[in-house]
């Protein structure tokens, strides 16, 4: 009885990992809020948020392969620049963008 029990667990706790390993929300900093004060950095135990400089300025971002969603970041921020979105919608803004762009060349 105890390796059925054993092997059901092991089942349940694999489809649960292959369910959160797809990540259906993710963390976004919005650029047009972020105030570069670097307080997510230091609040983020995972090294998941990345400084990067383009045209001379510091920009945040987070990398959704190392962050665990655990909202340290989002909880320190103080203009609230931080959000949690839906991936699929992060895709699709991505795309209507990219469109919008082509049509403007």
């Amino acid at each position: 009885m105890k390796r059925i029990a054993i092997v059901i667990g092991c089942a349940c706790l694999l489809a649960f990992s292959a369910f959160a390993a797809k990540k259906i929300l993710v963390h976004v900093i919005d650029q047009s809020l972020c105030t570069q004060c670097g307080e997510c950095v230091k609040a983020c135990k995972y090294n998941a948020i990345k400084v990067t400089e383009v045209n001379g300025k510091k920009k945040y971002e987070i990398d959704p392969a190392v962050c665990t969603q655990c909202g340290a970041c989002v909880d320190v921020c103080p203009n609230e620049a931080i959000k949690v979105v839906d991936k699929k919608s992060l895709r699709s803004s991505a795309k209507d963008s990219t469109a919008i762009a082509k049509k403007t060349k």
